[in-house]
């Protein structure tokens, strides 16, 4: 569920609230609909956050969403078998692999990206290394330096 606070996007599960500044989104406003698809989503109870001035040096596992508005180096993964939804905001970087089911893209990556369910490339999106993908969206100004594999539904 979506809370409405002036300046800041706001998601809020059962177990936790998330806020982040809006304007760490670009120019589009980030909603749950553009985190997912109707048709994609999951139950998803929990989220995290690598905010912004945060530097990870190591690799990072998680369940649920996790919003990267800081930078990491080593891989940002979903536990297997677990849904996983992650956002890199136009500010973030991550030097490593990227392994989720559905990820939104606006700031930089290294490495190879890997989405079994969708990916979104917003206008900012920088990714230098090969994605592997199911469905994806890039819109105007994205940069992917790599090759794009499609994942087979069958």
């Amino acid at each position: 569920m979506q809370a409405q606070i002036p300046g800041k996007l706001c998601f809020e599960s059962l177990q936790r609230r998330i806020c982040v500044p809006s304007s760490a989104w670009g120019s589009r406003r980030l909603g749950e609909q553009d985190v997912m698809r109707k048709d994609d989503q999951s139950k998803i109870e929990q989220g995290s956050l690598i905010g912004p001035g945060t530097h990870v040096v190591g690799q990072v596992f998680y369940s649920g969403q996790l919003y990267v508005e800081g930078s990491v180096h080593g891989s940002v993964c979903a536990l297997p078998d677990e849904p996983g939804t992650l956002v890199i905001s136009d500010q973030a970087r991550i030097d490593g692999e990227v392994r989720a089911a559905h990820l939104v893209v606006a700031g930089t990556i290294n490495g190879q990206v890997t989405s079994d369910q969708a990916i979104e490339f917003r206008p900012s999106a920088r990714v230098t290394g090969d994605v592997v993908y199911n469905r994806m969206e890039m819109q105007r100004g994205s940069i992917v330096e790599g090759r794009l594999t499609h994942l087979s539904t069958e």
